[in-house]
């Protein structure tokens, strides 16, 4: 799978979460594009994306924390 065939399936999963009413956002604040690339440390994976910590403040403002906390 190629980094633009996973960025497109992440996106497409996403869209599908947020219709069925499993992720609290909107369909616009899902990007049409995830942003895949390689991580520094290889034993960290093949391939990394941060569209969990984009997404996490507008997904669950009511915390009241920070995504990385």
């Amino acid at each position: 799978m190629t980094p633009e065939e996973l960025s497109l399936a992440i996106s497409a999963c996403l869209k599908d979460a947020v219709a069925a009413g499993e992720i609290r956002l909107s369909a616009s604040d899902v990007p049409d594009e995830v942003r895949v690339e390689r991580p520094k440390n290889r034993d960290h994976g093949d391939w990394a994306t941060n569209i969990a910590l984009q997404l996490a403040k507008t997904a669950a403002p009511t915390l009241g924390s920070s995504p990385r906390s």
